[in-house]
């Protein structure tokens, strides 16, 4: 027999209410999607609370009297369970199927309305981050330079790719990730350094825009930081892998005889400027870019440098390793990055020129 509480549940389903709350779910839901980034705390304002659990899957006000959801309630409860990842499910007793087959189908219910709203508020932190001010790309820092003592070994070292490598978000030249892998090379180099990268670059912008400049520098080494612009303005991963090969068969041509090191895409889930699940899903993204990145530049013999394994830890809620947009490196981040791409390019340049003594060794001695 089916308890009085519990007999609302056995109704079809309204199909045509929730296909109607649908229609109308974008501008409604954006405005307290918007409300929600500002502010979490005003969803309590809009309206009153509700329950997460109430026997027969009821909502009652603050005397105890039963009331139906409105709209905004619906919307706001979707919301939360987006953020949360824990869509909220009534419990219902009794009932034909047991609480078992009546709690499935609330589980179901749940998680329709739990995906719409996911999809809803990533479509309002989309349109949120497009309308985000980010640092600007001008004054354009002068980095490229020499570093080092005059007697040092020469080194030339290309640096080609987006904001990272023009330094946006750095307090002065000397702060940025290029001139600090350069000083990194310094003890025991004379550097000349060719910074190359461009703010919003693409990996299309690098091979269509930067790879010309190479041609006659005559590097010893070539960095490659490119990628987060394309996890972002969504570039598809067929266009990436066409755009990785260009790249190497670009650098054989223009750079034959030079180390190359390509990092990986930085973590994008420890940007602050986006909020979950925006967040999260930007780091999926960014990681499936990585492995494309290993996939196809491998059979180059290219290596690429998992740069997001060494710094998720480092950046991950620290917001001082943030310029003040939260997105762009500050100086203390860039120092941190530079250390590592120093220890990363010296390691490559060192591995580089061991297996050139072996080969040559072997030659003496065929």
């Amino acid at each position: 027999m089916i308890e009085r509480d519990a007999v609302h549940v056995e109704r079809p389903e309204p199909l045509a209410d929730l296909r109607a709350l649908h229609e109308r779910i974008d501008d409604c839901t954006a405005r307290l999607v918007d409300r929600y980034q500002r502010d979490p705390a005003q969803l309590a304002e809009i309206v009153p609370r509700w329950p997460r659990a109430v026997p027969g899957g009821t909502v009652r006000d603050p005397l105890g009297r039963k009331v139906a959801p409105t709209g905004a309630q619906r919307r706001i409860r979707w919301l939360q369970a987006s953020q949360s990842r824990q869509p909220t499910v009534p419990w219902v007793r009794g009932g034909a199927g047991g609480p078992v087959g009546i709690a499935v189908r609330h589980v179901g219910r749940a998680t329709l309305f739990g995906a719409g709203a996911l999809a809803t508020t990533l479509a309002a932190e989309v349109v949120a981050a497009k309308r985000r001010r980010f640092l600007p790309s001008e004054p354009v820092l002068e980095i490229s330079g020499v570093v080092g003592a005059e007697d040092g070994e020469p080194l030339v070292l290309v640096v080609l790719g987006d904001s990272s490598v023009a330094g946006v978000g750095a307090d002065s030249v000397e702060d940025t990730l290029t001139y600090g892998v350069a000083k990194a090379l310094s003890d025991r180099h004379r550097v000349v350094l060719h910074a190359l990268g461009v703010s919003g670059s693409k990996l299309c912008n690098v091979v269509g825009e930067q790879l010309p400049q190479v041609a006659g520098l005559d590097p010893d080494i070539v960095l490659v930081c490119v990628g987060t612009n394309d996890v972002t303005h969504g570039t598809t991963f067929r266009e990436a892998r066409q755009q990785l090969r260009l790249l190497a068969d670009g650098l054989a041509t223009v750079a034959p005889g030079a180390v190359v090191v390509v990092s990986g895409l930085p973590p994008a889930e420890t940007a602050l400027a986006f909020r979950r699940p925006l967040r999260d899903l930007l780091g999926l993204r960014a990681s499936a870019f990585t492995r494309i990145y290993r996939a196809e530049l491998a059979r180059f013999g290219i290596t690429v440098f998992d740069i997001a394994r060494e710094a998720r830890k480092a950046f991950r809620g620290r917001k001082e390793m943030f310029s003040s947009d939260l997105f762009h490196p500050s100086s203390a981040g860039y120092a941190f990055l530079a250390t590592i791409y120093g220890r990363a390019v010296r390691e490559a340049l060192d591995a580089a020129r061991a297996l050139l003594d072996e080969t040559a060794a072997e030659e003496l001695a065929g």
